[in-house]
């Protein structure tokens, strides 16, 4: 486990931008080809992908607030965005706040978090769904309503186009603005609509949303088709195979483990993961133009599944890969 040490030293640590991208091979059942990979997962070892692209232009993280600033938020038991608050809270002397509906002992990163400063409440189900719809004020929660910042769940809003544009932009600088297929998970769904945006029209975007929901397939392709109106070129990478967030098969463990053997690129099992597995079973992707996966980070959730799967070799594997680079700062 990650000493608290550590886990402060790291939340010190400079942004690195722009992101590496990393050539890389990839062989699958339907043939062998080239994946690039945005390596946004280095950009920080806890603030790592879409998590900064989302917020480097939100006030409490662009501008200087009074040191002391609450800042109150809400999300899951295993949210990196949670995470990546309670890093970036840290380094600045804000104190951060969470709600959550997670009952039960603390998950590995609800204590990461705690160590640096977080604190957590617990609410109801019913509490969360009226938080998220506005039928309650974040102000009930705070000692002093009014004199906080709300960052609402994912971390989304306008003041994440900024970042988005930058990393479609660094995407396309890299490959000479040629035509290309971009491949990323969608938790919110924040990250993906931006990217939608600003790709250029003749790329083609694909995206797997990591919630199973009819709903929040419904929400995705209405947004995305907002901003690319009248255009084909992005699909939802929706399987019957796949349970939704928290799920994994063993195909899934197989091929992410022999990825990494293969590229030495470790990826989350739950959105950069299954964004490339399920792409690559789309027939002729290979073909196409070049693939460019968008690799967010994440990774930190292998130690989870160890948890979950402690019997499974290649499960353990991956998770102290994932322990090593939070370790080493390797990325």
């Amino acid at each position: 486990m990650i000493s608290a040490e550590q886990i402060g030293l790291h939340s010190q640590k400079k942004i690195l931008t722009p992101s590496p991208m990393e050539r890389t091979e990839v062989v699958y059942k339907k043939g062998r080809g080239l994946v690039f990979v945005k390596r946004d997962d280095r950009i920080h070892p806890l603030v790592s992908g879409n998590k900064w692209r989302k917020l480097k232009y939100h006030p409490c993280f662009s501008d200087t607030i009074s040191g002391g600033s609450q800042i109150l938020t809400m999300g899951g038991g295993y949210s990196n965005l949670v995470l990546a608050l309670a890093s970036l809270c840290h380094s600045r002397n804000y104190m951060l706040k969470v709600l959550t509906t997670h009952r039960g002992p603390d998950t590995y990163l609800m204590k990461w978090c705690k160590r640096l400063g977080t604190t957590f409440q617990t609410l109801s189900r019913t509490e969360m769904r009226k938080l998220r719809s506005g039928e309650l004020n974040p102000n009930e929660w705070v000692d002093t309503p009014g004199k906080f910042h709300w960052i609402p769940e994912g971390g989304g809003g306008e003041w994440s186009r900024g970042g988005l544009a930058e990393m479609v932009g660094e995407i396309q600088a890299e490959l000479s603005r040629q035509k290309i297929q971009l491949l990323m998970g969608a938790g919110t769904g924040i990250s993906t609509v931006f990217t939608a945006m600003f790709l250029t029209s003749d790329s083609h975007l694909w995206a797997f949303p990591a919630i199973r929901s009819r709903s929040f397939n419904e929400y995705l392709l209405k947004e995305i088709g907002a901003v690319r109106p009248g255009e084909k070129n992005f699909n939802l990478l929706v399987s019957d195979e796949d349970r939704g967030m928290g799920w994994v098969s063993e195909s899934l463990i197989e091929f992410l483990y022999d990825y990494y053997v293969q590229s030495g690129v470790l990826l989350d099992p739950f959105y950069n993961g299954k964004a490339l597995y399920y792409g690559l079973k789309r027939d002729g992707i290979l073909d196409g133009p070049p693939i460019v996966l968008v690799h967010s980070g994440g990774t930190q959730a292998w130690l989870g599944l160890r948890e979950k799967y402690p019997k499974n070799e290649k499960v353990l594997a991956l998770s102290r890969a994932a322990g090593e680079q939070l370790q080493s700062n390797s990325g």
